[in-house]
């Protein structure tokens, strides 16, 4: 007698248990038996909690693949094609497809770091553009494109929100939102290809996967240092060169002025995009000192990371502990007015009222 099919004795579910199992094997092969997924949507309890205005929407950009397509964030495609160009014109003659072909090599690593991805909606045509656009736009903002490239090209969308509002919304949206972000692996692909003339040993480029994704870059500096050596991601493997301290630019073509090297670690390129923002605590002879935490962006990056920690549990909880000793620490405007009366906490808020409104937890 034949072999009746999975589906024949248990029905359909039984043979899409089977295919789920098939996948976790293959992703047990792919990232040394550990989930690699560090890229969440909201979990539905915490929206709940925490109501509307837990900051977890794209104002001005779309970044990966869950609000990708939304009417509003359509002016700024134009913008990630012009990234694009601009990294083409720095990388000596490539064209298109070698990005496109070096994605696709990785494409089965970058869908595993996203949770809930909808493989129907998302074939891999649609999903490597996202991948290389998107990924072009953060080395745009990030390396600063536009200042290296001669002949100019259109400058970047960075330069063009400079000190105004919509930068601060612009840096609001790839930095601090659980959901709008690429896999660093993403990055770490486009500059293996495209500066690959500028850092001639593997071992000397910025290595993007190291914090996961920006988001997490944010956390970790936030965090201090110490997070940077004692905590890599789950599928960190063994043998992942450690970051350099120093950053090579590709030299100005046409004048032949070469850009100034600053240095290049992880850590050094967090320093230099994130806002300056003092880390959370600070120990000096037993003295516990305090950050100053409170202005217009801090409710929507907390509550950002607080859901990563809860998504990510590789993270630990350096986010989540912090701001729980802090709300223990305030419940009324005049536990601030009298935290800041003593030189301990300092509020960029309107008033006392707004600051211990904020909702974090």
């Amino acid at each position: 007698m034949a072999a009746r099919s999975c589906a024949t004795y248990g029905g359909r579910w039984v043979a899409d248990i089977m295919h789920e199992y098939n996948e976790y094997v293959s992703l047990g092969s792919r990232g040394g038996g550990q989930s690699i997924k560090c890229i969440f949507k909201w979990p539905d309890d915490l929206v709940q909690l925490l109501g509307k205005g837990i900051h977890h929407e794209p104002q001005m950009v779309a970044i990966g693949p869950y609000h990708h397509g939304r009417k509003h964030l359509q002016p700024m495609e134009d913008h990630k094609k012009k990234a694009l160009f601009r990294l083409l014109s720095l990388s000596h003659g490539l064209e298109v497809s070698n990005f496109v072909r070096a994605l696709k090599q990785r494409e089965l690593l970058l869908r595993d770091h996203y949770d809930m991805l909808n493989t129907t909606n998302w074939p891999s045509v649609s999903f490597i553009k996202v991948m290389l656009l998107d990924g072009c736009f953060l080395l745009d903002i990030l390396y600063e494109l536009d200042t290296l490239v001669e002949p100019p090209l259109d400058q970047s969308i960075r330069k063009q929100l400079l000190n105004t509002y919509g930068h601060a919304v612009l840096i609001r949206d790839i930095l601090y939102l659980l959901e709008n972000q690429i896999s660093g692996l993403d990055l770490d692909v486009l500059i293996d290809v495209g500066l690959r003339k500028c850092f001639p040993d593997p071992s000397e480029r910025p290595m993007f996967s190291e914090a996961l994704h920006l988001l997490e870059l944010g956390r970790r500096f936030l965090l201090g240092p110490k997070a940077f050596t004692d905590s890599k991601p789950c599928d960190s493997p063994s043998n992942v060169p450690e970051p350099v301290s120093r950053r090579c630019w590709p030299e100005k073509q046409a004048s032949g002025q070469q850009v100034d090297r600053p240095r290049t670690g992880i850590m050094d390129l967090a320093i230099a995009i994130l806002p300056k923002k003092e880390k959370f605590v600070q120990q000096d002879w037993g003295i516990l000192t305090l950050p100053e935490l409170l202005d217009e962006t801090s409710e929507g990056m907390f509550t950002n990371m607080v859901a990563f920690e809860r998504m990510y549990p590789c993270a630990g909880t350096g986010v989540t502990s912090f701001l729980s000793f802090m709300d223990a620490l305030i419940d009324t405007a005049e536990d601030v007015s009298f935290l800041g009366n003593e030189g301990i906490l300092k509020n960029n808020l309107n008033s006392d009222e707004a600051a211990a409104k904020i909702r974090i937890l």
